[in-house]
C-alpha cells in the first residue's frame, strides 16, 4: 500500500525483520516497481486481501504476472472511477486466465478450470490427496463477483465509500457476505465426481437434479 499511494515528495521508510533489523526506502521499492506500481493495489486485491478472499496459492504469482506483460493498461478500470461492470469482469478475467496459466485455447475460466480439472484427474485419482479441487482456477461466474469485490477494495483504499451490496456483497442473517456465484456449473458433474467420491448426487447436480439417476438418495416418502 506503501509502494502503491506514496508521493514523490514523502521520505517514507520501513522498518522491517528482527535479527536482523531492516529498513527500506519506499522511494526506492517505486522505482524497482515504477512499470507495474499503479496497478500494485489490484494485484493485491485480486489475490486476496482484508477484505477479498484469496485465491489458493497464486497471491505470489501476481507480480510475475504483470511484469512478464507489458500490456495491462486495461487494469486501469480498477482504478479509475465510475467504471463498468461488464469491463471489470472481463478483465478481471483476463488477468485470472493469465494468472493460471491459460493457453490460447482458453478463452474464459470455464474453459481453463474445466483443462485443468482434467489434466489433474489424468495424473492422480479424485479420491487421493494428490487432487485438490481448490487448486482449479474459479468459475468466470465466481469471478464476476470477485472482480466487483477487487474494486470495491481498491475504491475504498483511495478514499471511495460505495455500497458494498452494488459490488458483490449481500446482507444474510444480519451480516454482510460476499456473493459467490449466480451460475452452477454442470460439466464436473458429468464426470462422475459425486460417484467417484463416494457422494450421492445432490440438487445441484445439473444432470439429473439429485434424483434422476442411479447416484441419487434413496427419497424417503413417508
Amino acid at each position: 500500500m506503501l509502494v502503491a499511494q506514496a508521493t514523490a515528495e514523502m521520505d517514507l521508510h520501513m522498518l522491517f525483520g528482527r535479527n536482523p533489523l531492516q529498513v527500506y526506502y519506499i522511494g526506492e521499492i517505486q522505482a524497482a516497481f515504477e512499470n507495474i506500481k499503479r496497478h500494485l493495489m489490484f494485484a493485491h486485491a485480486i489475490t486476496g486481501c482484508d477484505t477479498v478472499c484469496g485465491l489458493y496459492n497464486q497471491g505470489k504469482k501476481a507480480l510475475a504476472v504483470l511484469e512478464n506483460d507489458d500490456n495491462w493498461d486495461c487494469l486501469s478500470v480498477f482504478s479509475e472511477p465510475g467504471s463498468n461492470k461488464d469491463e471489470i469482469a472481463r478483465v478481471g478475467e483476463l488477468f485470472l486466465l493469465k494468472l493460471y496459466g491459460a493457453g490460447v485455447k482458453s478463452k474464459s475460466l470455464d474453459k481453463q478450470r474445466y483443462i485443468t480439472y482434467f489434466r489433474s484427474v489424468h495424473r492422480t485419482s479424485l479420491t487421493s490427496s494428490g487432487f485438490k479441487l481448490e487448486s482449479l482456477p474459479p468459475t468466470s461466474a465466481a469471478t464476476k463477483f470477485h472482480s466487483y469485490r477487487a474494486y470495491l477494495a481498491v475504491k475504498q483504499w483511495q478514499g471511495n465509500e460505495m455500497p458494498p451490496t452494488e459490488w458483490g456483497w449481500q446482507y444474510r442473517d444480519g451480516l454482510l457476505v460476499p456473493i459467490e456465484t449466480d451460475r452452477m456449473q454442470g460439466w464436473m458433474w458429468k464426470t462422475m465426481y459425486f460417484y467417484k467420491s463416494g457422494l450421492e448426487c445432490t440438487l445441484s447436480c445439473t444432470v439429473c437434479n439429485g434424483h434422476n439417476c442411479k447416484n441419487s438418495p434413496v427419497i424417503d416418502l413417508e
